[in-house]
């Protein structure tokens, strides 16, 4: 579990990076950028290939898309179609630059194009994948995804093409569970 650590901070530091480069380049002050009328409570935030930021919206089940000074399109809305949210969370860009979306309260991921906006495809549910409130998800660049699934008490390792690779922590009390 100690290394599960080490890597989400590796992550969260490398995240935090990205967002003081992306603001100290847009000139604008970070707390106005995110809370507007278009995000009221965000809750991730991923960095694309191409320099766009993409930010979850819990209340409003959207995920804006920024550029440096705008919102260049908005993702989603509230619902259990696909393509629709239920308080999306943790978000991460493949690098096909589609945004994957941890779709908590639908209990599912969502993978969807930037543009037009459409999904590409849902994992959870229907798949046979059973996620109970996926929260966060990040990609390792090196082909391996991990997903943070918070009902289920685990974290999961998929291949870049989502097979289940490993499990990395279960339930429980003892040295490795959560």
């Amino acid at each position: 579990l100690e290394s599960l650590y080490g890597i989400t901070g590796l992550l969260f530091r490398r995240t935090i990076l990205e967002r003081i480069k992306f603001h100290r380049q847009a000139a604008v002050n970070p707390i106005h950028l995110w809370h507007t009328r278009s995000t009221q409570n965000p809750a991730g935030i991923a960095l694309s290939p191409s320099g766009e930021i993409a930010v979850t919206d819990f209340d409003t089940c959207v995920v804006n898309v920024w550029d440096a000074n705008k919102v260049l399109t908005q993702l989603g809305g509230k619902g259990t179609a696909p393509g629709q949210f239920m308080s999306p969370c943790g978000i991460a860009f493949d690098e096909s630059n589609n945004v994957v979306v941890a779709d908590s309260e639908n209990n599912r991921l969502q993978i969807c194009s930037l543009l037009p906006g459409k999904p590409v495809r849902v994992i959870g549910k229907t798949d046979g994948t059973s996620f109970r409130c996926p929260t966060d998800v990040a990609y390792d660049g090196k082909g391996l995804w991990y997903v943070c699934d918070k009902g289920n008490s685990r974290i999961q390792v998929y291949s870049k093409d989502w097979n289940l690779r490993r499990t990395i922590a279960g339930p429980g009390h003892n040295a490795g569970q959560l």
